[in-house]
């Protein structure tokens, strides 16, 4: 035994046998005192890798002995002790001559009483273990982590103490155990009381002169508590969709968690290389490469960046910091990234519910202001209009005045008129309720409708017959379709083109409710819907925007209320308006009012009973990514009578279509959807079969879509929103064989 300046404290008498000095003569001398220089050089390297190693250091040395010209092979164990603070004590040997065996026994068993002593109060969990993983010895520190005495262990099989997991991977990393003769890794063991442990086990094979095995010395640190605190970290990190990166600039070696790789999408523990830019959304990959190098440069910045995963966009946040060495120079980066898509998310509705909110605001204040306008201008032309006509009265009938009195009531009449439209600008107009048929209000019109657009535009009404009844006034909804009417003849201008007026009834669940402008407060349930489309100049977003606004117009000058007062009639009858145009490619208007007094159900079997003797037969394939359409649209599929499998994509389409194509008759394809459109899906499955029957459904016109479909033989279109009787009409007139 040695102290930690290496004097010698106490050696045995074999060792006495080893050096030839006796024990009197060793005790406070050191290895220099003792030995030639080289042979004292390698005992003190010894003892300097055990205290570094902080565990027990084994060698083989050919040694001669200066004293007695011994010369042997010698297998030295040097073992630092250490006391609870971690405090170097001394370091332990034990040298054993292996080139003879014959020891006398009872030096052997004072040797062992002393390193006893010191092996049971070592500080580090200690264990050895024959070739078949039975425990041979264990110290007092191992007992109390297992939670078994010493008897209980010896004989066991290590391997009993084992969890499930640590059993499936043992058997290969013993194997490399065995190759490679040390080995270090973490275990879970399973404790006499059930207790679950963790541990990092460093092992070493220890072998004869001739390479036989002979046993395993083994130390068990125990990193539980350090496991639970990184695991409970790495959870803290999932539900924050953090994850933290390092990176060492020298070794040019990135490290990132679990999080990290799950918020980049990248196979795990692949290298921070190119591949990262890979992720990063093409507009942004310039700036965060700029960043990056900035960082590099010891000038990190916090960022916000675009992903694209899986063809869907992502936003994080990610900040750094970096880590120099003693010169100053940067020896590693690291930071943090935090998926911020949802707060992104959270944010633009925001900014677009407060958008909306100002907008209903200028429309309430303009509303009060149309209101308040219309009623004081209403009492000044009842003064005037009052007194016109009592003048009128009192002149005889061949006055020269009468002339002017009639013309000023006209005036007034048409004041009156103005009045009426801001009093609906403002939702307060007067309305003269009933029950409305909307179909015989357009029918009526009809004549008056065409007379008053362009003669280059061909008007088309697509009424659907099953319509429910609707309440509200004539006059008013009347306005609506005139309005709307002259609206798309003028977008038109002097070029050819269409227009279409369609009525219809369709099941509006929330989430499309929230999309209508302006909308009053509907609740899910179906709609009557009277739909105006053009295939005029269109709109962008800043007309849409302010295409309510009083006077606003696109042309010249602005003429009146216009839109506006269809706006506040729509209002003043509880409904809905949807607008979808593109600049060059047109407008749809769609205007949905409250259907009285029917029940969902009742809707349902009404249209349903409106079926004409026609039986649908065979299979539909129906592809569409609106979850809520597809999911109406199969039922109306199945109230006609087929047989209905269902997509959410294209690439979802083709792979049905290519295992059931000889199952399914026609495919309802929907045009405008992400990743592969209607187009792109169609030209697929005409690659498959050539004969494949499909009916595009589109919110365009079906004028804008035969330009673009006019050689691919499409067998049918029908424009959303579609009804029950329209489907079965549109099915209904394909050229059909019998499935």
């Amino acid at each position: 035994m040695k102290d930690p300046q290496g004097v010698y404290l106490v050696g045995n008498p074999q060792f006495e046998d080893f050096i030839g000095i006796k024990e009197s003569d060793l005790i406070g001398k050191t290895d220099y005192d003792l030995f030639e220089p080289e042979l004292a050089e390698f005992f003190q390297q010894h003892d300097q890798r055990a205290v570094l190693a902080q565990k027990p250091s084994v060698n083989e040395e050919w040694v001669t002995f200066a004293s007695n010209g011994h010369h042997a092979l010698l297998e030295t164990i040097k073992t630092p002790i250490f006391d609870e603070d971690k405090k170097l004590l001394g370091v332990l040997g034990i040298a054993r001559e292996i080139t003879e065996r014959f020891q006398s026994e009872e030096l052997l068993k004072k040797s062992e009483t002393r390193f006893r002593e010191l092996f049971e109060h070592s500080p580090v969990a200690y264990q050895s273990l024959d070739d078949k993983g039975i425990f041979i010895d264990v110290n007092q520190k191992l007992c109390d982590l297992l939670g078994y005495s010493v008897d209980e262990l010896l004989g066991k099989k290590f391997s009993e103490l084992w969890s499930l997991d640590t059993q499936e991977k043992f058997p290969e990393v013993y194997s490399c155990f065995l190759q490679e003769g040390k080995t270090q890794g973490e275990l879970r063991l399973i404790r006499k009381d059930g207790k679950l442990i963790i541990v990092l086990l460093e092992g070493r094979i220890q072998r004869d002169a001739q390479g036989k095995f002979m046993r395993t010395h083994c130390i068990l640190h125990d990193i539980t508590e350090q496991k639970r605190m990184e695991e409970e970290l790495m959870r803290a990190q999932s539900i924050a969709h953090v994850g933290n990166w390092s990176y060492d600039v020298r070794n040019k070696k990135f490290v990132g968690s679990d999080e990290w790789y799950k918020i980049f999408g990248l196979a795990q523990k692949k290298l921070m290389d190119e591949s990262f830019f890979e992720s990063v959304f093409p507009e942004d990959i310039q700036r965060v490469r700029q960043e990056w190098e900035s960082a590099l440069a010891g000038n990190p910045k916090a960022i916000e960046y675009r992903l694209m995963i899986n063809n869907q966009i992502k936003w994080v946040y990610s900040k750094a910091d970096v880590e120099r060495d003693s010169e100053g120079h940067i020896s590693q980066i690291m930071g943090i990234v935090q998926d911020i898509t949802e707060q992104k998310k959270a944010e633009e509705a925001r900014i677009q519910l407060d958008s909306k909110m100002r907008d209903i605001q200028k429309l309430e204040s303009l509303g009060i202001l149309a209101g308040g306008m219309a009623h004081d201008f209403n009492n000044i032309l009842m003064a005037i209009m009052g007194h016109a006509s009592l003048a009128a009265h009192e002149l005889p009938p061949n006055s020269p005045l009468c002339g002017n009195l009639s013309e000023i009531e006209k005036a007034g009449r048409q004041a009156s008129d103005i009045c009426q439209q801001m009093l609906a600008y403002s939702g307060r107009g007067r309305f003269l309720v009933q029950k409305i048929n909307i179909n015989d209000l357009i029918s009526d019109m009809a004549n008056l409708l065409k007379t008053s657009i362009s003669k280059k535009a061909d008007l088309k009404l697509l009424l659907d017959k099953s319509i429910p009844l609707i309440e509200g006034d004539t006059t008013q909804i009347r306005q609506v379709v005139m309005n709307l009417i002259i609206n798309a003849s003028e977008s038109l201008g002097d070029q050819n083109g269409y227009i279409s007026l369609t009525t219809g009834v369709k099941f509006c669940d929330q989430s499309y409710l929230d999309e209508l402008m302006y909308r009053a407060d509907l609740k899910e349930g179906f709609y009557t819907f009277l739909q105006v489309s053009d295939t005029g100049l269109g709109m962008d977003e800043h007309v849409i925007e302010h295409l309510f606004d009083p006077f606003f117009t696109t042309k010249f000058t602005g003429r009146g209320l216009g839109l506006a007062a269809v706006l506040g009639i729509i209002r003043g009858h509880h409904g809905g308006i949807k607008i979808l145009s593109t600049p060059g490619k047109g407008s749809t208007f769609t205007i949905y009012f409250p259907i009285m007094g029917e029940k969902d159900e009742e809707i349902v079997a009404k249209l349903a009973s409106t079926q004409k003797n026609w039986k649908a037969e065979g299979t539909v394939l129906l592809v569409d990514d609106e979850e809520s359409v597809r999911a109406v649209a199969k039922l109306m599929l199945e109230k006609i009578g087929y047989s209905v499998f269902t997509a959410s994509n294209g690439e979802e389409a083709l792979q049905i279509y290519q295992k059931l194509q000889n199952q399914i008759h026609y495919v309802l394809l929907d045009l405008t959807m992400p990743q592969m459109d209607g187009e792109e899906t169609y030209n697929e499955l005409i690659k498959i079969r050539p004969d494949v029957k499909v009916i595009l459904t589109s919110g365009f016109t079906e004028q804008e879509i035969s330009s673009r479909f006019k050689s691919k033989g499409l067998s049918g279109f029908i424009q959303k929103p579609y009804t029950l009787a329209g489907l079965r009409d549109c099915f209904e007139s394909i050229p059909s064989e019998k499935p």
